[in-house]
């Protein structure tokens, strides 16, 4: 357990710092997909777990998950960490807003759920689950291992069944 600890404290520590120069200001830590086709439907089960390291990384803290009825949006799970993994805070429905996902419209069935967790101690981690279920599609994955262009992916899986 204690090299584990160390292994991780040397890759979020100084593998940043080899890298950038400088500790980047969020980390995607940990990204991980698992796409399953049941029963006719797909449902692609996400889990992301997101070191923001300065003020300036908050803006990687602020999060837009699109639906509709055909893409639902299903198990949104998401909570606030320190480094050892200590919850801070969790995700609470009422600091979710839901609004429609286009401005134009009068009426639209594409929906957005849009939430930000930010903290004030840095750095902090934010640990985000969701699942969609698809009833009619025509592909079953449409993946890249990169959450957010601009910063580090550490690490990516994606698994089908």
């Amino acid at each position: 357990m204690q090299k584990l600890l160390i292994g991780f404290i040397v890759l979020f520590t100084i593998v940043p710092f080899t890298f950038y120069g400088k500790n980047p200001d969020y980390i995607v830590l940990h990204k991980q997909v698992s796409i399953s086709v049941k029963s006719g439907s797909l449902n692609t089960r996400t889990e992301i777990l997101l070191q923001i390291n300065t003020r300036e990384g908050g803006d990687a803290a602020d999060f837009e998950l699109n639906y509709s009825p055909a893409e639902k949006l299903k198990g949104l799970n998401a909570w606030i960490q320190d480094t050892t993994g200590k919850i801070l805070r969790k995700l609470e429905k009422k600091n979710i807003t839901t609004r429609s996902d286009y401005y134009s419209t009068f009426y639209s069935d594409y929906m957005v759920k849009r939430f930000d967790l930010r903290h004030n101690r840095f750095p902090y981690q934010i640990h985000l689950e969701y699942e969609y279920e698809e009833s009619e599609f025509l592909h079953i994955a449409d993946w890249s291992p990169v959450y957010y262009t601009n910063a580090p992916t550490l690490d990516a899986s994606l698994t089908v069944n």
